[in-house]
């Protein structure tokens, strides 16, 4: 009986260590970790990484600026898979004409409408 209550108390014991050891005390990994950014793979020579996916996206009418470097494409119609028409260079300012399901109308000076996601615009100038 007593070797089964030292057994069982050495067990205890180290039962206890480990659960309340440092490392079950120590803080949570930070939840504020920058995420990792998708590409897009322009072709096998090239990839697009953003600099940052914006925190002020517009969710209406007015004045932006892209936040994606070296620059955004600008899509025929709203789809990732649409034919490219155009580009926006990283901190340029861009007027938005319409916002809907996470993409924004944009038109160039010739007056051509084209589309962009906005995620990688910002309604507040950040440089």
């Amino acid at each position: 009986m007593k070797k089964i209550k030292g057994l069982t108390c050495m067990a205890l014991s180290a039962f206890f260590t480990l659960a309340f050891s440092a490392t079950a005390f120590a803080a949570p990994a930070p939840t504020n970790v920058a995420p990792t950014l998708p590409t897009e793979v322009i072709s096998k020579d090239t990839t697009v990484t953003p600099n940052f996916v914006s925190p002020n996206q517009p969710t209406g009418p007015g004045t932006c600026w892209v936040t994606a470097s070296p620059y955004l494409n600008v899509r025929k119609f709203a789809s990732t898979g649409a034919p490219i028409i155009g580009q926006l260079n990283y901190t340029s300012q861009v007027y938005v004409y319409e916002v809907y399901n996470g993409w924004a109308t944009v038109q160039n000076i010739a007056g051509e409408q084209g589309f962009v996601t906005v995620e990688y615009l910002s309604t507040v100038k950040f440089f």
